[in-house]
This record gives C-alpha cells, structure tokens and sequence, in this order.
C-alpha cells in the first residue's frame, strides 16, 4: 500500500508540481528520514527522461549544532564553492522538489540564538541570490510539499499514540493532495482549472480595497496598484508549461498596498514560526503599519517577526481560500504554513511577490514602493479564515461580496 501510494506522490510532484521536462536535471532537497521516497522520486524522474538527479538532504539537528555552537563571527559564512555551486545550477535546465516535515516545539520560548540564525539565513540569503532571481523571473519549474513524519503526526494528533498518530497523518495527508482519487492527475489538473476560473472572476472585477469582518476582526485592506490574483499554477517562462509551486494549493493571493492596510485582525489559527507557535494574537494596523499587538503565548516569536526590518510590519499578501477547502474540513490544525495556509483564507507580513503586480518585477525598488509593493527580508503567512468571516470588495462597479461565511459568493 504504501509503495503505490509513494509511486501515486512522485508522480504527482513530477507532473504537476514541478512540471519536469525530458533533459532536465533534476534537484531533490528533502530532510533526513524521507529517503526511501526520494529515491522513488529519482526512479520516476529518470524514467520521465531527467538527465541527472541531485538530491540534497538537509538535517535540521545539523543545521541546529551550527547556529548554537559555531563562533558568531562565522555565521554569517559560506564557502565560495557553495555559493558558486548554487548559483551555476541556474545555468542548466533544472526542475525543483522541496520536502519539507514540519516541527514543532510547542511552548518554548523564544531561543537566545535567534539573532544567530538570522545571521545564518543572511548569509544564505547572499548565496542564493542569483537563484532566487532566476526562479522569481520564472526560468525555474519548483514545487513545495510536505512528508508526513512521526513527530509532525504526534503534534497534529495528540490524542493518538506514535503509531496510529502517523497512520492518520497519512489518511489526511493522502485525501488532502488527492492521492485517493482513481486518477490524481487528472483530478489536479481540473483542480488547476477551477482556480484559474476564480482567478478571471477577481481579475475582471478590478478589485481596489477589501473589507474583512468576523470575530475579532475588522480591516480594510487597499490593494498595490496593477496587482492581479495568483494561484493553483505558473507558467514556466523557459518552457512554457505549467508547474504547481505548493502542494496543496487551494489560494488565490494578491498583493496589499503595503500604505493601505487600515483596523484589526484577529489570527484564527496558530502559527508555527521555525517551530515556535504563536497563538491568539491579534495586529492592529495604521497606514499600513502594524502599531499594536497582543498574543496569547508565543508574544516574544511575534515581536521578532515584526521587527525584523522596515518590512516586516507591513503586508505583502493577501490570500482567499474558501473554508470548504479539504484542509479544513479535516477539522485539524496541522501547524505547518504550507497546510494551514490552504485551510483558509490568510495575510502575510513582508515581502510581497512583486510578479504578481503590472510593471512590478522589471521595476526598480523606488518604482516598486511607489506602487505599493512591500518589500522585506521575510515573507510570514498567517490564518486569519473561519466559516465566520465575511469579505466585500470595492470594485469599479460598486461594492460587492467575495466570500459570505468563508465562502465563495462569486
């Protein structure tokens, strides 16, 4: 059972998510512990013609011993050889698999390193510029999707003992990514349609400032000037195919004004910041800047966040997901971003995705402010859906709502 079901995933992230091509290589970054699966994905991509397989495993335990134990002024470091290798990939025709297990560390506060990981993700940050520019061009073909784990089971499912916790992680994992259907890419495939059709409905309707209202909250957002809706796939600008960046995808995001963000919000679901949570909290905004906060638990992980830099008060992205999505009609929080995210509807602090605004990747970062576009060393999703919340938008033709009750209304 479980090989068909591996053999039903590696398709799927090879089809639809990153859309691999004959004669292209192949990078495969994946945690520790997935390894019988990923050499199922190397046995499918070759068979799908991939000239090479690279496959990059990461150990967060690893990557935990250098931020506490290296000399602080070596944080900050990466070999040149390492920078160089990351940015040569860039020059072959690759495809992307990230696979990602969430953690989480439930109640611990705040880690007296943090300022030493923000050393070592800058230095990251440097190395993979010249990629992160070619994939944010759209050249490279990527896809984000999850792997179920005992550790992420036991978080979501507490009420169950290690074994059974996993067992039912992955019924909900394998009924989420739609791998119980008799043909899953044909059911992603129309999946892709539908959001594509929303996406014309909010397209047309010149969308100039949202309203949200539910429990606790009550915000009006302004949207960036020339932004459009983005969602379920990208076209690939090298080969011209779509590929899927996140698995599951449910969302269809746009970018706020990042001057235009006006009242209070209340987060619905937990978030999960590097293995921290942040519960119940809640931001006030004023001219688009976060001015007042308060959390249940997790207050120091949220200041953190927001004071990040300049950016990290403001929004770049606002995000609808109908509360019918199958995320959340597991009823369960799965505290990992890329779950939750498309549970429900959500914003993000930070960086906002320049693309998806008219003008906005070719222009300067001068220009890119002037059209309201935020910019921010970080990009952190929060759920702010329920089957409470209502959206009316201010279009060209009057006022009108999106969603009544988390619900599509168009």
């Amino acid at each position: 059972m479980k090989q068909k079901i591996y053999e039903r995933y590696a398709k799927l992230l090879l089809r639809i998510g990153c859309d691999l091509r004959p004669d292209e290589i192949l990078i495969i970054q994946a945690p520790v512990g997935t390894e019988t699966f990923v050499r199922e994905l190397a046995r499918a991509a070759y068979r799908y013609g991939a000239k090479y397989v690279q496959v990059d495993f990461q150990d967060p335990e690893l990557e935990e011993l250098r931020c506490r134990c290296s000399r602080e002024k070596h944080l900050t470091f990466i070999p040149s050889w390492k920078a160089a290798y990351l940015a040569q990939r860039t020059g072959d025709n690759i495809a992307v698999i990230r696979l990602i297990s969430p953690a989480v560390e439930e109640g611990t506060p705040l880690s007296p390193s943090s300022h030493r990981r923000e050393k070592i993700r800058a230095g990251e940050s440097e190395a993979l510029a010249e990629y992160q520019r070619v994939r944010s061009d759209g050249h490279i073909s990527g896809v984000t999707a999850c792997f179920p784990s005992e550790r992420w089971a036991k978080k979501v499912y507490p009420e169950l003992s290690e074994d059974k916790a996993l067992e039912q992680l992955w019924q909900d994992f394998i009924h989420i990514v739609r791998l119980d259907r008799p043909d899953p890419i044909q059911v992603w495939e129309q999946h892709r349609l539908q959001i594509a059709a929303q996406k014309e409905k909010l397209d047309a309707l010149n969308i100039r400032r949202l309203h949200l209202t539910g429990p606790g909250t009550d915000l009006k957002i302004g949207m960036a000037h020339g932004s459009s809706w983005i969602g379920g796939s990208e076209r690939n600008k090298r080969t011209g195919g779509l590929y899927t960046p996140n698995i599951p995808t449910e969302e269809l995001f746009a970018v706020p004004h990042k001057d235009q963000t006006e009242g209070v919000v209340r987060a619905t679901l937990p978030l999960n910041y590097e293995g921290k949570l942040i519960n119940n909290f809640r931001l006030c905004f004023s001219k688009g800047l976060v001015t007042e906060w308060s959390a249940e638990s997790g207050g120091e992980v949220l200041k953190s966040i927001l004071d990040t830099d300049a950016g990290s008060r403001r929004l770049g992205e606002v995000a609808l997901v109908p509360a019918d999505s199958p995320i959340y009609q597991t009823g369960r929080i799965f505290y990992t971003t890329l779950f939750d995210e498309n549970a429900v509807c959500h914003l993000a602090l930070g960086r906002a995705c320049a693309a998806s605004v008219r003008g906005g990747a070719e222009s300067t970062s001068e220009a890119r402010a002037q059209m309201g576009i935020n910019d921010s060393g970080l990009h952190v999703d929060f759920m702010i859906g329920s089957e409470e919340l209502d959206i009316r938008a201010e279009t060209n033709q009057g006022e009108l709502y999106l969603m009544k009750k988390g619900r599509w209304n168009i």
